[in-house]
């Protein structure tokens, strides 16, 4: 058998098949994958959440220019695939210059105080944390729905 196509991508998971999705409706896409079913690893058992603030300035980009889709998938279903969560950040004092490090250019994360970390999450132990941010905004991914959607 003779298969052509004007792009290959490489992996069956949410990043793979979104992105063959995406670039479907103008070119002949195939995707290849190793295992025998599609989003068995990584996409199967996600984490599933979205955070604006992830990763570095790159990841960051990508991630801003990703949400929009997320929340209005016009193009791949009906309603969106997000639903309110908030990440909250919570530093050790040895841990404070990794977090300092992740706020820096960190866009709608907000610094909290130990005791209002605490009040928020009362489960922390007050000597366990120096300095804590949240950011409101984080939120969960439904990733079967948006896998299925592609």
């Amino acid at each position: 058998m003779n298969k052509t196509a004007d792009i290959i991508v490489i992996g069956g998971g949410i990043a793979g098949i979104g992105a063959a999705a995406m670039i479907a409706p103008d070119a002949k896409v195939i995707v290849l994958e190793t295992e025998d079913v599609i989003g068995s690893h990584s996409t199967g058992r996600s984490a599933a959440i979205y955070i604006r603030n992830y990763g570095n300035a790159t990841l960051r980009a990508l991630n801003a220019a990703s949400e929009p889709l997320l929340q209005n998938p016009e193009k791949i279903g009906e309603t969106s695939v997000l639903s309110p969560r908030g990440e909250m950040l919570v530093a050790r004092e040895e841990e404070i210059p990794e977090l300092e490090a992740y706020l820096n250019g960190a866009e709608g994360i907000e610094r909290l105080s130990p005791a209002e970390a605490i009040n928020l999450f009362p489960l922390l132990r007050e000597e366990a944390v120096a300095a804590a941010a949240i950011e409101r905004s984080a939120q969960d991914i439904d990733v079967d729905r948006l896998f299925q959607a592609f």
